[in-house]
């Protein structure tokens, strides 16, 4: 299994305490079933960064400014576990990777 790795363009978003901020971001995944991911969804590379870009900005719009440059680790484990839960098998039509 190969992992793709794709760098993201900056994101600008806003905390929720309406603080504007750009944030750096690099997307990683693994296509567990390429055969899937291929037949499935019609540009899944796509999907997966818009999955994540989607994720990003939400979770960065639920945290302080302070927290958001505080708890990086905590926010990384949150949109880890955001991507994870929509790209999971059996949630239509993100079965073929993780």
């Amino acid at each position: 299994m190969r992992v793709v790795t794709n760098p993201i363009e900056q994101q600008e978003t806003i905390t929720r305490d309406s603080v504007t901020v750009k944030v750096n971001a690099v997307l990683w995944y693994r296509v567990e079933d390429p055969q899937k991911a291929v037949l499935t969804v019609e540009n899944f590379r796509a999907a997966v960064q818009q999955v994540a870009l989607t994720s990003l900005r939400n979770v960065i719009g639920q945290h302080d400014l302070d927290e958001v440059l505080k708890a990086r680790d905590q926010i990384n484990a949150l949109l880890k576990k955001n991507v994870t839960e929509v790209t999971r098998p059996g949630v239509w039509p993100w079965s073929c990777w993780k």
